[in-house]
């Protein structure tokens, strides 16, 4: 058998050690230089439902309220139950056991006539998922009415297309807006009504 020589077994050794050496280095900058970027994700909108209180309450939030002392109380019907206040609201009220975004009473005053009545009937129907009017329409839509203290302006927003509905009274008192206002379910708006029409007959000043 032919045997070749010592130097040439050692220079193939080298080489295969140079050649594995190269290779595992080879992998780890495969590994350092190529690597995939996690995508970033879209942030979510916050897009409020009509029917979200907490958003009706949002689109007031750029309306500036009324100073001064509070001269006007009221009597809160009896099915009713008295909710926290808020900076925008001097009053809240509910039905017991039924989630406020399902039925909300909220008693608020401005200064003047915050844009007119026109303006804000057609953002009360926007936030229940109604169009707007022209103010033909809103003339046939208003109710003038007048309590043992004062006159006011009542509206009543609803569709059979929708399941949220709206009433308002509106009165104008020493240069502020008071708003009256009912939101919720059809149903439950509807058979409040009465409750509705008892607060708002007793709406007077302080003694």
């Amino acid at each position: 058998m032919y045997l070749l020589p010592k130097a040439y077994y050692m220079k193939l050794i080298t080489t295969l050690s140079l050649i594995l050496l190269l290779s595992v280095v080879g992998c780890k900058k495969q590994e350092i230089t190529h690597y995939e970027v996690p995508k970033e994700e879209a942030p979510l909108l916050d897009v409020p439902g009509v029917n979200d209180t907490a958003s009706m309450q949002q689109s007031d939030a750029n309306i500036p309220t009324a100073s001064g002392e509070l001269d006007l109380t009221w009597d809160v019907p009896e099915p009713w139950v008295t909710l926290a206040a808020s900076r925008m609201r001097i009053a809240s009220f509910g039905l017991d056991a039924v989630p406020q975004e399902r039925f909300d009473v909220s008693v608020t005053r401005f200064p003047g006539d915050v844009g007119g009545m026109l303006m804000n009937v057609n953002r009360w129907r926007q936030q229940i998922g109604l169009g707007p009017v022209d103010q033909g329409t809103l003339n046939s839509m208003i109710r003038h009415y007048d309590s043992e203290y004062f006159h006011l302006d009542i509206v009543n927003l609803s569709d059979p297309s929708i399941t949220m509905a709206t009433v308002v009274a509106v009165l104008n008192h020493e240069g502020n807006s008071w708003f009256f206002k009912m939101t919720g379910e059809t149903h439950l708006v509807s058979e409040q009504f009465d409750s509705f029409m008892q607060l708002v007959n007793t709406v007077r000043r302080k003694s």
